[in-house]
């Protein structure tokens, strides 16, 4: 199994399937996550705040 740990870039092509996501890191700031929901809910939360 592929260890897909560390920093990657949302244009980098890596295999995720089985994998849940542990942080999202957005203009510096890092968020725990645990789950592919709470990264979609907080990828949102951003979105909303600075629009």
């Amino acid at each position: 199994m592929e260890d897909i740990s560390g920093e990657h870039t949302i244009t980098e092509s890596i295999d995720i399937t089985g994998k849940k996501p542990t942080r999202l890191t957005i203009s510096d700031e890092d968020i725990s996550l645990d789950s592919w929901r709470k990264m979609l809910i907080s990828f949102m939360e951003y979105i909303l705040a600075i629009g």
